[in-house]
């Protein structure tokens, strides 16, 4: 059973960092730093949870900007996007 929700402080120890060291380096964080890190960005970041595993298998961050443009309407931006290499689908789709 897998569960959509915001990056919480428990994903420190559901291998939160290391599903990101699939994407790209991450080094070293104690858990103190994922914390800072966690207050000022905990709404941005959405993982999913492997709730049988106790486990984040993926991850994205989506950032909304305000426009000047087009009435001022938003735009959203989406980085740092990982499915843990188990989870994925790999071969031809077409």
């Amino acid at each position: 059973m897998l569960q959509l929700k915001n990056l919480s402080l428990d994903d420190y120890s559901k291998g939160y960092l290391e599903l990101l060291s699939q994407l790209t380096i991450v080094g070293e964080m104690s858990k103190e730093r994922f914390e800072e890190f966690f207050l000022k960005n905990k709404n941005d970041i959405y993982v999913v949870e492997d709730l049988e595993k106790n486990k984040i298998i993926g991850t994205a961050s989506l950032f909304i900007e305000q426009k000047f443009i087009h009435g001022g309407g938003k735009v959203g931006h989406l980085e740092d996007v990982v499915v843990d290499v188990g989870g994925r689908i790999l071969g031809d789709v077409g």
